[in-house]
């Protein structure tokens, strides 16, 4: 009898990488703009209730955040990137990653990287293109 992985499940990470794990959480909800909830609980820390209520709603029409890693990140693809290949089969390579659109890509990956000061990209190659 095999064992079931819930892969709904994260494993319990260590309270140093739990910590991390929050505020890279935090950073991604800023860049995607899915904060109102941060910004109540931030209001709420720092101002009282009864002047709170008389704000009403939070204006979020404004991210730093957001904005200052896009205008850093975005900038380093906005021309595409001059890639020489060594051989015949590395310029066909370069030609199915142009065509795939990675450079356009890149701009938000790399805003991303700005933004949450890590990223990842996985590129796979089929030689069905």
């Amino acid at each position: 009898m095999s064992a079931e992985v819930d892969l709904a499940q994260r494993p319990e990470l260590p309270l140093e990488d739990q910590k991390r794990a929050a505020h890279q959480a935090l950073r991604s909800r800023l860049l995607v703009g899915e904060w109102s909830d941060d910004l109540e609980k931030a209001l709420a820390k720092h101002i009282r209730p009864d002047r709170r209520n008389a704000w009403g709603i939070a204006e979020m029409s404004r991210n730093p955040f957001r904005s200052l890693s896009s205008q850093v990140g975005g900038v380093l693809y906005r021309e595409p990137p001059t890639v020489y290949a060594p051989n015949a089969g590395g310029a066909e390579l370069i030609k199915a990653v142009e065509a795939a659109g990675a450079w356009q890509l890149m701009q938000r990956v790399s805003t991303d990287l700005i933004g949450q000061r890590e990223a990842l990209v996985r590129v796979e190659y089929s030689e069905r293109g």
